[in-house]
């Protein structure tokens, strides 16, 4: 049986970024990704979102549709593998959009269609769950764990259409309608605070999901990209991630489930521990960054709880535009692709790493 999908990315709130001075913010309730979607941050060489995708290409979906809310639409991530067969919808909401391709995939011929909001990371067995849904009769079904309901939906579609539509919509505004519940035993991990961010990219280091770092494994426990530079006298103590074209600088230090994602730079003498520094971001010298997630000029600091801006370059900043990194980008239906935050190529040179557990180059 023809099966379909969608990927819903919507706003989920943030803070304000007008501020032109430094500040200190409260950090509790927002996520780690200054004002853009979860699904778009990068999370060990790839976006959330092209994780997503693997898993529902892994069950040869005939159809698949990203429908982005047109706030976020010029912040799609570049893929590294964009799959053929997506297609791009912006929409100011996404849920009307999400109605009308369910009817043109009953029109299609896709007997059902998964649909997935990504507020958590999820590694359901999705033919089970398609074969629990067809079991169940019912016109929707929807995932959910020991914590409660997911934001995974199995929806039936018929050439009729219109019914299909609005059977999914019942399930978010109707509060007296049930659908058919199907329980995940499998991996998940909800992203609703910065410390479940952390949590997913530690539980990828120890094999605790099949999320699994893009790039070489070097020795156990350091992963890197291509096109990384580790200069004289930096260190590298796994479990550690390398993105990309990035670069550690002299005598700088790297360690404890540590991610750097591509073309950031990590600058002389300074230590990243237990952090994420998210793509095309420099970290200034001798700096100690800990527990914490970093992105351009932002820092949030996890044990405090608290996200700071700093004004100063030196410390904390986007890099500056080199090239743009070999990457493929989604097309988006009468949109201009924008980038605001430029991306860089760090490294000029290319030099070998010598891979041990605690290693110096």
């Amino acid at each position: 049986m023809d099966v379909g999908a969608i990927v819903i990315v919507e706003t989920e709130g943030g803070y304000d970024e007008n501020s032109s001075q430094s500040s200190v913010v409260d950090a509790n309730s927002t996520t780690p990704f200054a004002g853009e979607a979860l699904a778009f941050a990068e999370l060990l060489g790839r976006s959330v979102l092209e994780h997503i995708l693997d898993r529902l290409l892994a069950i040869d979906v005939k159809l698949i549709s990203l429908v982005v809310q047109s706030d976020l639409a010029t912040s799609i991530p570049a893929f590294r593998h964009p799959p053929e067969n997506l297609a791009v919808r912006v929409a100011d909401d996404p849920w009307p959009a999400v109605a009308q391709i369910l009817n043109e995939y009953g029109k299609n011929g896709c007997n059902s269609a998964v649909v997935a909001k990504p507020t958590a990371y999820i590694e359901p067995d999705l033919p089970d769950l398609l074969a629990f849904h067809r079991q169940g009769r019912r016109s929707v079904t929807r995932a959910s764990d020991r914590e409660g309901s997911l934001d995974l939906w199995v929806v039936s579609c018929n050439p009729a259409g219109e019914t299909v539509g609005s059977s999914f919509g019942a399930t978010r505004v109707q509060p007296d309608f049930f659908p058919s519940s199907y329980l995940v035993k499998e991996y998940v991990c909800r992203i609703s605070h910065p410390e479940d961010f952390r949590r997913l990219i530690t539980d990828a280091f120890l094999s605790r999901c099949n999320l699994h770092p893009l790039g070489e494994q070097r020795k156990p426990g350091i992963w890197a990209d291509r096109d990384v530079e580790i200069r004289r006298g930096a260190r590298i103590v796994g479990p550690a991630y390398l993105g990309a074209r990035c670069a550690i600088g002299e005598r700088a230090v790297i360690t404890r489930f540590s991610n750097i994602e591509h073309d950031s730079y990590i600058d002389y003498g300074t230590v990243v521990e237990s952090s994420s520094v998210l793509p095309n971001t420099y970290v200034g010298v001798w700096l100690d960054v800990r527990r914490s997630i970093v992105h351009g000029n932002t820092l949030l600091n996890l044990e405090r709880g608290v996200r700071v801006e700093v004004c100063d370059p030196r410390l904390l900043r986007f890099n500056a535009a080199v090239r743009q990194p070999k990457r493929s980008r989604v097309s988006v239906p009468e949109l201009k692709q924008e980038n605001s935050r430029p991306r860089a190529s760090i490294v000029d040179r290319i030099r070998s790493i010598n891979t041990t557990t605690e290693f110096e180059s």
